[in-house]
């Protein structure tokens, strides 16, 4: 018998996972902003002051903010898949078979949720950084982009990596078999 699942059902789950992650966000969030103001120190200073440095320099700053956010996103798998006891307790195989069967008839939840990335990619990056700083003076705008990439680091940017890390972790989570309709 193959399971359907209501559109509702699945925009259910889609919706699940951001709502997650913005708590894990809030649960965490000591070390979740801790490790993400570096590259909002890095963001705001280069746009803000835009340094003639060596690229040498600017390159070691660029490793580092991909350091921080690896060990970020390391940090965010092992604390929720790794710790989670339900995950944990599940054999390779029930791995494999939940996220098979997660793609086979929930993939319309993972539709509903890359239109959802897509809408969180329009209100919180395209509108602020390209609409709104359009109607700035342009005296202001580089103090404006600094500032909101500042801002966008240790809130939007590592929220999505959370997010990102909670897809896999419902896949593992989500029992197909209980699910059906």
């Amino acid at each position: 018998m193959t399971p359907t699942i209501s559109i509702t059902r699945n925009f259910k789950l889609a919706v699940a996972v951001p709502l997650w992650a913005l708590r894990f966000y809030i649960r965490h969030f000591l070390w979740v902003v801790g490790i993400s103001l570096i590259p909002s120190l890095h963001r705001f200073l280069m746009v803000y002051f835009q340094p003639d440095w060596p690229g040498f320099w600017l390159m070691s700053l660029e490793i580092l903010v991909m350091v921080c956010r690896l060990l970020l996103l390391v940090l965010i798998f092992r604390i929720a898949i790794h710790g989670d006891p339900v995950i944990r307790s599940l054999s390779n195989q029930e791995r494999k078979s939940r996220i098979h069967a997660f793609f086979r008839y929930r993939r319309l939840s993972l539709v509903f949720q890359f239109l959802l990335l897509l809408v969180a990619t329009m209100l919180f990056d395209i509108i602020p950084e390209r609409v709104l700083s359009s109607f700035l003076p342009p005296s202001i705008q580089h103090l404006y982009l600094a500032i909101l990439l500042g801002i966008k680091n240790p809130t939007i940017i590592a929220w999505v990596i959370i997010w990102m890390v909670g897809i896999p972790r419902q896949m593992l989570l989500v029992d197909i078999s209980q699910d059906i309709s």
